[in-house]
């Protein structure tokens, strides 16, 4: 697997995500196995020991061909469910904010680098800056949007699924927060010098998703 020169001398397990190559830039199916298997399997063993808790798990996943069907069968204590197709959007706990708000969280962060990186004499131009932007970098901003998103957050899209693990549970709107850290983006654009920039701007960055593979692709 072709390491990046960004990733070099770095050990994987330390980067705080499970990361993988893949030549079209999509999670595929060779690497979800990958992952489950040499990865997330033994994360959660480690951490259901620590809480004193039998291994059993649950796994709520989308219908996707980078999700292989075969992935259930690779552990017995880990039972997979499979949302509909063309459902994701609608009943995947993620997809009711905090995706949208991780989004917001690590564009956000980045804008917050680039006005560092351009700020002052002597400093760099924001051709510059981007640039230098690298695998790395992005890898500590996916970290660090991750840890912003908030518990209330998280346990606002799960409530309905699971109301017993749920304590001390305060109602909160996750669209509301994409709304004030957009409104932040913009602010920061502006501060940049990126004139013009509006709400729906940012909005439409947030919201951009690439063409899906086909299966042959993936």
């Amino acid at each position: 697997m072709p390491i990046p020169r960004a990733l070099r001398g770095i050990v994987k397990s330390s980067l705080g995500v499970y990361y993988r190559y893949s030549k079209r830039g999509w999670m595929t199916a060779q690497a979800c196995l990958d992952i489950f298997s040499n990865a997330y399997v033994n994360d959660i063993k480690k951490y259901l020991k620590e809480k004193n808790l039998a291994f059993k798990v649950l796994v709520i996943m989308d219908s996707a061909p980078s999700h292989p069907p075969m992935i259930a069968e690779l552990d017995p204590n880990v039972h997979f469910v499979f949302l509909p197709a063309r459902t994701t959007s609608l009943l995947q706990p993620l997809d009711q904010g905090v995706i949208a708000a991780f989004k917001a969280y690590y564009l956000r962060r980045t804008f917050k680098m680039l006005i560092d990186a351009t700020d002052g004499e002597n400093c760099e131009t924001v051709m510059e800056f981007w640039k230098k932007y690298n695998l790395r970098m992005a890898i500590n901003n996916i970290v660090e949007a991750w840890n912003d998103v908030s518990k209330r957050c998280l346990h606002r899209v799960w409530r309905k699924l699971i109301p017993d693990l749920i304590c001390d549970f305060k109602d909160f709107e996750p669209s509301a927060q994409v709304c004030e850290i957009t409104e932040s983006c913009v602010q920061l654009a502006n501060k940049l010098g990126f004139e013009g920039v509006e709400y729906q701007d940012i909005e439409d960055i947030l919201s951009c998703q690439p063409d899906e593979l086909t299966t042959e692709e993936l």
